[in-house]
């Protein structure tokens, strides 16, 4: 799901990234770009699409499958729905996706998504490093006897 007609304006953006598991084991993802928020959701294929993954986004879901390169995690499209329905292949949204680990030791990602007939939909790309919540001395702590 977006808000508004597209993410951002091309250039150089503030992102906001945070991911958790529901009880199912999906991962929610939660991308903030300069005030405006991408919602998505990643879990494991299963039945047909056993062995892929499969990102969420609003009505669209796209199935990938996974392969390691060069030390890189590499996303290839193998299909896409809207709305459940499966949609032609040769239509389907791809590019170069992928997730790596560089030399100091952060979690890198690369998206650069087209479409025929459209184009570019989306590019992106930076680090992330993990943020653990600091304990808050002010908050009452119940402590047993």
């Amino acid at each position: 799901m977006t808000r508004g007609p597209h993410i951002t304006e091309a250039g150089t953006h503030a992102l906001h990234i945070s991911v958790t598991t529901d009880p199912q084991g999906r991962e929610q993802w939660s991308r903030v770009y300069s005030g405006r928020t991408m919602f998505s959701l990643q879990y494991a294929g299963t039945g047909h699409a056993k062995g892929t993954v499969i990102e969420q986004i609003g009505p669209i879901a796209v199935q990938s499958s996974l392969s390691l390169d060069d030390g890189k995690l590499r996303y290839a499209t193998q299909g896409w729905t809207l709305f459940g329905l499966p949609l032609p292949r040769a239509l389907a949204p791809g590019g170069d996706v992928y997730e790596a680990v560089d030399a100091l030791g952060r979690f890198t990602f690369h998206v650069d998504v087209t479409a025929p007939g459209l184009g570019r939909l989306v590019h992106y790309q930076n680090w992330l490093i993990p943020i653990t919540p600091t304990p808050n001395p002010d908050v009452d702590h119940q402590h047993s006897p």
